[in-house]
């Protein structure tokens, strides 16, 4: 007895050669995209910082005679940049800072206001920085009379802090501090006290009102003192670009192994 079986038909022959071809010409893309990726993906590392006081006379009160007048009170003062400030850049750092102040007009009336304006940023591509800027107001409260004056005023703040575009965190960093202190002339007495810090990769923001009120005795007088501060520092290190040359070599040698065949019997 014969048995008959269904032929199928031959196997078409493997092209090893165009195979291998295919996966080199792969590999030769994805080891050139891997190479570029890092240069592609880097930013300078950025830090900026902004400080905004506003000051205005919210009211003026008489406590030894409620309802008289206020004569004999003077207030005065304002802002200025204290000329310390300063920065140290090194290497391939952009900076540009800013600063607006005023002063209280005189005699003072209700609702009478001064206002404060600092601003910091930089761009540190391959280098470092230390910056420090201070914003002072200083105001004097002096009373010639023999009358006890109150001067209550209000403090609208706006601090803003950013450090941002680190990648490498062994080499690069970036931290901004903005800060706001007001105290009065015996120093150890603080008012009011706020801040925003970013440390690497964040931000932070931080805004409010705050009423103060200052006590000025019969033939006395007293100061307040408003201290804001961008203290900020940082360090860019810049990608070492990869020749030319180094790129046709790679790929001309992804292309040689591309194209070697070999065929297997």
């Amino acid at each position: 007895m014969y048995r008959f079986q269904a032929l199928k038909p031959a196997p078409q022959a493997r092209r090893p050669g165009i195979a291998r071809m295919r996966i080199s010409f792969t590999l030769g893309l994805s080891f050139w995209f891997l190479l570029a990726a890092p240069l592609s993906g880097w930013t300078a590392v950025l830090l900026s910082g902004n400080g905004q006081v506003d000051v205005s006379i919210a009211s003026i009160n008489n406590l030894s005679n409620p309802g008289g007048g206020i004569s004999g009170l003077s207030v005065s003062g304002g802002f200025s940049l204290d000329p310390t400030s300063a920065s140290s850049p090194t290497g391939n750092v952009t900076e540009t800072p800013s600063y607006s102040g005023g002063t209280l007009l005189t005699p003072v009336a209700i609702g009478d206001s001064v206002s404060q304006s600092m601003g910091y940023s930089a761009s540190l591509v391959s280098g470092d920085t230390i910056a420090f800027y201070l914003g002072t107001g200083a105001f004097d409260f002096s009373n010639t009379s023999n009358n006890a004056y109150s001067v209550v005023l209000n403090v609208a703040y706006s601090l803003n802090a950013t450090a941002t575009g680190v990648t490498d965190f062994q080499t690069e960093y970036g931290s901004t501090l903005v800060s706001l202190d007001i105290g009065n002339n015996l120093g150890s007495l603080h008012y009011f006290q706020a801040q925003a810090d970013a440390g690497v990769l964040n931000n932070d923001a931080l805004t409010g009102t705050v009423q103060l009120t200052v006590n000025v005795a019969a033939q006395g007088s007293d100061q307040l003192y408003m201290d804001t501060v961008i203290d900020a520092s940082g360090l860019g290190t810049a990608p070492v670009p990869v020749p030319p040359a180094v790129w046709l070599f790679f790929s001309a040698l992804s292309a040689l192994v591309g194209f070697k065949r070999k065929d297997i019997l």
